[in-house]
């Protein structure tokens, strides 16, 4: 399907702070080294939830242009390849890795292209289209044993599987997880692949630390009214975890999360904070007990990992709710009152030829 440039299809754009309009939009047209994709599904993510509040966060959340087709955790079909394109033909299912690295930066050239200097952005607009056009590299193809519904949660699943690899979290160890949103579920998940003992989680939503046991959390507890050190003793024989997991970006969890590891346990932060955001804790509490504090930001180079484990993880749990891009302001709604994990749009589906 080749559609030229003047044609219209649906969106949603962002026109500012709390303004998203579905809307028609031109569809773009894939030139040298990029790929038109028909986008099958499309989720809504925290960063995503930022941008509609309005957040201006340096190296996270930058405010695009608008009106802004947003939203980059997707799955689709290859529907038009620009010139120069060999690797990529019509048809191909795939999911996107949202950034392009420059490759020859200090960072990138150290192992850390998730820090890239240079990194770009999706050009063409987001996911949250029936079409978008991305760059050839950022594409990985979807096995015959994936869903295209589940393919597109592979990038929120390497942000969780680096964050796993950061921690060195072992076959045996007892896991704290702050947060049981899609990547509070998804190291759970993980976690439990990698054969962790005991995985202790906190989320004050009910619908949420409901969906925690069914993937395998031992223990999901409201942090409104519970003692998490308590709870985290109670469960690790007054140890501490091994290691602890903040999926949420608050200063309270993250303080949870590295008070509740054992003496030379480590603690991983992940969660996006709000601007401003500080932290209050011991320097002695960290020094004297060896207690580890690491950061995991984006991913790297696991997307194809990640689409070979999809198979053997029960993920159909996390992707909670499938509406069509019509209803993205009552998607977004659910994502903030927490009655959702992960919210999809259906787009193109399983058959977006």
């Amino acid at each position: 399907m080749h559609t030229m440039a003047n044609e219209m299809m649906q969106a949603v754009r962002l026109h500012g702070m709390e303004d998203l309009r579905v809307e028609e939009a031109a569809i773009p047209v894939a030139e040298a080294g990029e790929v038109r994709l028909r986008v099958a599904y499309a989720g809504i993510c925290g960063t995503d939830l930022h941008l509609f509040d309005g957040w201006e966060l340096e190296g996270a959340v930058t405010l695009p242009p608008m009106p802004a087709i947003i939203g980059h955790e997707l799955s689709g079909i290859v529907d038009s390849v620009g010139p120069g394109v060999e690797r990529w033909k019509v048809g191909d299912r795939v999911t996107v890795q949202p950034q392009v690295y420059c490759g020859d930066c200090t960072f990138c050239q150290r192992g850390n292209p998730n820090l890239c200097s240079n990194k770009k952005k999706i050009t063409k607009g987001g996911a949250w289209a029936e079409y978008m056009v991305v760059h050839e590299r950022t594409l990985f193809a979807v096995p015959d044993g994936v869903s295209l519904q589940i393919a597109a949660m592979t990038e929120p699943m390497g942000c969780a599987l680096r964050a796993v690899e950061m921690a060195e979290l072992q076959p045996g160890d007892n896991v704290f997880i702050a947060g049981g949103g899609t990547i509070g579920l998804l190291l759970a998940n993980l976690a439990q692949a990698r054969g962790a003992n005991k995985i202790i989680l906190s989320e004050p939503q009910p619908i949420r630390r409901a969906l925690a046991a069914e993937v395998g959390v031992t223990r999901a507890v409201d942090p409104m009214n519970k003692d998490l050190p308590a709870v985290i003793a109670d469960e690790t024989n007054g140890d501490g975890a091994d290691v602890a997991f903040e999926a949420v970006g608050l200063a309270v969890t993250s303080e949870a999360c590295i008070k509740g590891i054992r003496p030379g346990g480590t603690a991983v932060l992940m969660g996006v904070p709000k601007p401003g955001t500080t932290l209050e804790i011991s320097p002695w509490e960290i020094v004297s007990q060896e207690r580890l504090i690491k950061s995991s930001w984006l991913l790297v180079d696991n997307m194809e990992s990640c689409l070979r484990m999809m198979p053997r993880l029960d993920l159909d749990k996390i992707a909670t709710h499938t509406i069509p891009l019509a209803e993205a302001n009552e998607g977004i709604r659910m994502c903030k009152a927490g009655e959702a994990v992960k919210v999809l749009f259906e787009i193109g589906g399983e058959n977006s030829s």
